[in-house]
């Protein structure tokens, strides 16, 4: 089976079991939105919605709240780890132990709008995009450093790392590669717009 879910900025989810020919409200709206959802291997859905974390077994059909709190959202390799990045301007994300139910606050020594988070899969790096640019951890979040160099635009609205450790950045002065976890950047932006 495949099951579609849609949020919006008024905070509603839709559900569609028929690739989107219909759909149907699972979540009403408070006023805030939809800012994340992610799965686990086993079908257990996190949603991030209207200052509400919120999790199903039934492939959305209910919805448990877990915790008041919102941002962006992605698991840990191990599926084991929730991360929270918010939505605003901060200098701190969440993590959520999806076995024991723990919510935990990790600080950082910046601040900035969060926007993406990933994890070498071989390697133990946290890496993390935001306003200010690019962090690593190496130390599950105790300590980051920025790696920047060569990033004509720091802000970072998003991040990708393949499974063979190259990591892509979209700024918005166009996209930037690395084949080294940031130590290095190269423009990849021919025959796109500048910005």
């Amino acid at each position: 089976i495949v099951i579609f879910f849609v949020g919006s900025e008024n905070g509603y989810l839709y559900r569609s079991t028929d690739f989107g020919n219909q759909w149907s409200v699972v979540r009403n709206g408070q006023g805030d939105g939809v800012w994340g959802m992610v799965s686990t291997s086993d079908n257990k859905i996190f949603v991030s919605c209207d200052w509400r974390l919120m999790s199903s077994n039934d492939f959305g059909k209910t919805w448990n709240d877990i915790f008041g709190i919102s941002g962006y959202l992605d698991l840990s390799n191990e599926e084991d780890t929730l991360f929270i990045l918010p939505y605003h301007e901060a200098n701190y994300i969440s993590t959520y132990n999806v076995q024991s139910n723990q919510l935990n606050t990790i600080y950082l020594p910046f601040s900035g709008i969060l926007h993406q988070f990933c994890q070498s899969k071989t390697h133990n790096k946290w890496i993390l995009g935001s306003s200010e640019g690019i962090h690593i951890s190496t130390d599950n979040g105790m300590t980051w450093q920025p790696f920047n160099v060569g990033l004509n635009s720091i802000d970072v609205v998003s991040l990708y790392l393949n499974d063979e450790n190259e990591l892509y950045a979209g700024t918005n002065d166009g996209v930037y590669y690395s084949s080294n976890f940031g130590l290095d950047w190269n423009y990849k932006n021919s025959g796109m717009p500048s910005n």
